[in-house]
């Protein structure tokens, strides 16, 4: 609740104030070595020749500069602990000229003092007055346009610093620290989605801490004012003196300077600080009775020729009591309490300064990519909202019914896929009805309710089969509730589209058997059942012509699949040498015009190769669009006469690396997160089924998503432990919480294996026992229940022989197979097999 409150606070407040925020930032990054640059501009402007020549007493500077100003009042006089640097004078009057006066402290010669602003400085100048109140002067007038008042400046820097902070929260994982340098690392060589994510996030994680500084202390100084500075020193249990004028009236004239024997004053502050970078006489901030003297023990380089806090916050303050030159307080910025310090220091944490040099540059270039979190945040947003759309007009049309003509009965559309292809037959027969006025309601079988089908008058049924004969995941749970009973199906009139694929001997196994329940509970079939091999065209055209004479129309949808695009086989690296197993390898491959492509973690690539050019080839995507390239896990499987399979064969072998793949990429929704992105996951799978188990543990690492359970079999651990470096990364991060690895041909203890229930695959009684996945899922029962429980879903990607059948078997015996039905329905547990 929290993470999704956040979550939308935000994305609003970026989308509300980013733009400000921008414009704060870049003035900020404008005005950031506007100082320095104005000094290199004028050429050293404090320089004097000292010469070995005696200096002149304070009184004797402040005298010089009273008869060169006789109509305005010396507020200043800043001293350099450099004998090569003149005083500085502040002066304040209506004649005073801009800038200060430098005194000569050998000749006494006054001159005006001001540093020479050429493009640059001038540049600088501009952005100041942009970024302190976004005030936008026309060139060559004094007229502001757009000034903002200091509210919307307050909750500018107030909205960063939310962002910032929400920004942190949303990126932290549930349980383990992730690995740091997981954190700041911008993809590169993704692109689109993925690449947008990967430079808003990982690139505001980079810049975060510059972001948090620099909008708290332009909040501090927003609402800076003597209340707040006595509550600091309240906290602290410090006097908050130092911060205000004693009891001067501001209102009043500043003190006769005449009062002032200022050469003894001078005398006794050099006897309490005998060495200073800097020291300020200021007579602004002094009363009839004491005389205030700031000072540096360091500096950096000034532009008002004098003491910047900016640039220099680490102010000493000596007060003199200024009739017998005794020092009344010394109060010295290493004693100050840290929060005070911090207070002090607040336009270093603005800057940067308090990290130095390297500081400054570092929160320039955070400043610089404001504009880019901006808009990218907008382009995520644009793209998310385009989904959203997408998604809610799904929903509209699933749970709805389209518009309809009067009196005439609804149809009920009903599939079962496994991979995602019956749902999008069974979308665009609905559209095809739609088309037409014809009533039509899109529903899987795992939602459909036996009631509701003996109340039906018409209905069509995109059933896919899965291996041998087997029903889609979806519809295990319809196999055995509703076509294991009677049901009163005597008004219902039905068809029938079966896909499968002849290369099992069960072709359309699943089909067949629906359709014969069908007809045996006194459903009328409106046509022969349609049998459709590996989506022949000229079954799906005989079942577009079925269509056509229920919608009355012939113009009716192009139901091909996508096309297959060009692509280039860009690597491929052998996995297991040594391995007693068949080789794995690991593909990768690039659109070759280029363009970005785009799937999601559990989708498919189908590969087309030469000697099979009708019959594609379906493999586990191993990778997410972030990673650049879709990645393969492939095992180059070997027929008993010793040639290569067609599609692995082509793969591993066949194709030259940077030749062409013939290759599409296929959605498979049953596969993908979907609404499990934030749950737990149980991944298990064996072999190269590894490879859709990977593509969900990346998608929920790039999310920064912890707390996942890897249950995965292989041969032996010396040579068949894929991607190990991955794994061990992901443990470190917390993505995976926990890893078993199951090891077939490794020594297992017997008892353990009997604690399992048996030892499946042992090949005779003198063999060793053997453990697979199935047997480690029996051994931690209690704990898939406690994950259960917590709202992990279950995937499993692999072989459907031994592995998933043994899997499938466990997870009955230890949640039970109406539990099993349950999560399979709310998509809480989802299979890849094959």
């Amino acid at each position: 609740m929290l993470k999704k409150l956040l979550f939308n606070l935000h994305w609003i407040l970026g989308l509300v104030v980013g733009l400000f925020a921008s414009i704060m930032a870049i003035t900020g990054a404008g005005i950031a070595f506007d100082q320095d640059v104005s000094y290199w501009e004028s050429g050293d402007p404090l320089h004097v020749e000292a010469a070995g020549r005696p200096s002149l007493s304070p009184e004797q500077i402040w005298v010089r500069a009273r008869a060169a100003n006789p109509d305005d009042t010396v507020t200043r006089l800043v001293f350099s602990g450099d004998p090569n640097e003149g005083v500085v004078v502040d002066l304040t009057g209506t004649n005073v000229s801009e800038g200060n006066q430098l005194v000569n402290q050998y000749t006494g010669q006054v001159h005006n003092f001001k540093y020479v602003r050429h493009a640059l400085g001038k540049f600088g100048q501009y952005m100041e007055g942009v970024h302190r109140s976004l005030v936008f002067r026309i060139p060559g007038t004094r007229t502001g346009l757009y000034p903002m008042p200091k509210w919307a400046m307050f909750y500018t820097s107030l909205a960063v610093l939310i962002l910032s902070l929400s920004g942190l929260y949303l990126r932290w994982p549930k349980s383990k620290l992730a690995d740091w340098r997981s954190w700041f690392k911008i993809n590169w060589k993704a692109q689109g989605y993925p690449f947008l994510y990967s430079l808003h996030a990982a690139g505001g994680t980079i810049v975060l801490i510059a972001f948090i500084s620099m909008s708290h202390s332009g909040l501090l100084n927003e609402i800076q004012s003597n209340r707040y500075m006595d509550f600091v020193g309240s906290a602290t249990g410090a006097e908050p003196a130092r911060y205000i004028n004693y009891d001067r009236d501001k209102s009043k004239e500043l003190p006769n300077r005449s009062s002032y024997d200022l050469n003894k004053l001078w005398a006794s502050f050099q006897r309490e600080v005998p060495t200073y970078a800097q020291a300020t006489v200021n007579f602004k901030e002094s009363g009839p009775d004491y005389l205030k003297i700031e000072y540096l023990l360091s500096k950096q380089r000034t532009v008002k020729g004098g003491h910047s806090p900016a640039l220099n916050s680490k102010v000493n303050v000596v007060v003199l009591d200024a009739h017998t030159g005794a020092v009344i307080t010394h109060d010295r910025f290493g004693d100050l309490p840290l929060l005070q310090q911090i207070v002090m220091r607040n336009f270093d944490f603005h800057n940067g300064a308090i990290l130095g040099l390297p500081g400054r540059i570092f929160f320039f270039l955070a400043c610089l990519m404001m504009p880019v979190f901006f808009v990218t945040g907008w382009m995520m947003y644009l793209k998310r909202r385009r989904r959203e759309k997408e998604a809610a007009a799904m929903k509209v049309a699933a749970s709805g019914h389209v518009a309809t003509l009067e009196g005439v009965p609804e149809w009920i559309v009903a599939y079962a896929s496994q991979t995602g292809g019956a749902e999008r037959f069974a979308w665009q027969t609905a559209a095809a009805f739609h088309a037409s006025g014809l009533p039509a309601k899109v529903i899987g079988l795992d939602k459909l309710e036996l009631d509701e089908l003996e109340n039906a008058e018409r209905a069509l049924f995109i059933v896919s089969t899965h291996g041998e004969g087997d029903p889609p995941d979806m519809a295990r749970g319809f196999l055995r509730k509703i076509m294991g009973e009677k049901a009163a199906l005597a008004n219902l009139h039905f068809g029938v589209l079966a896909l499968g694929d002849s290369a099992y001997a069960n072709f359309c196994g699943f089909g067949r058997k629906l359709d014969a329940w069908l007809n045996e509970q006194g459903a009328r079939p409106l046509f022969k059942r349609i049998d459709v091999d590996n989506l022949d065209a000229a079954a799906l055209d005989e079942w577009k012509s079925e269509l056509s004479h229920f919608a009355r129309t012939d113009d009716m949808p192009d139901w091909k699949a996508p096309a297959f695009e060009r692509w280039r086989l860009a690597g491929r690296r052998h996995l297991n040498p040594g391995s007693a197993g068949n080789p794995a390898y690991h593909i990768e491959l690039e659109p070759l015009d280029g363009a970005a492509a785009d799937w999601e973690a559990g989708d498919l690539a189908q590969i087309l190769a030469p000697a099979d050019p009708d019959r594609a080839r379906d493999y586990s995507i191993s990778s997410i669009p972030a990673d650049g390239r879709v990645q393969l896990l492939v095992r180059q499987e070997r027929r008993t006469d010793g040639t290569l399979g067609v599609g692995s064969g082509w793969l591993t072998d066949g194709a030259a690396l940077g030749g062409e793949i013939a290759m599409r990429l296929h959605p498979h929704q049953n596969f993908r997160l979907g609404e499990n992105v934030d749950r737990p996951l149980i991944l298990i799978g064996n072999g190269t089924g590894l490879a859709g188990l990977r593509a969900h543990l990346k998608a929920k690492a790039l999310a920064g998503k912890t707390g996942n359970w890897l249950i995965f079999g292989e041969r032996n651990a010396a040579f068949d432990t894929y991607y190990a470096d991955e794994l061990e990364a992901w443990q470190a991060q917390g993505i995976l919480e926990r890893v078993d690895l199951v090891f077939s041909r490794d020594a297992v203890p017997v008892a353990l294996l009997e604690a399992a229930g048996g030892a499946d695959g042992e090949t005779s009684p003198d063999a060793p026992p053997r453990r697979y996945v199935q047997d480690q899922l029996r051994l931690s029962g209690d704990a898939v229940c406690d994950w259960i429980a917590r709202g992990a879903a279950i995937y499993v990607c692999g072989s459907l022989e031994g592995m998933a059948t043994g899997v499938d078997d466990a997870l009955v015996e230890i949640l039970g197979a109406d539990a099993l039905d349950e999560l399979t329905q709310h998509g809480r547990y989802r299979r890849d097999v094959y």
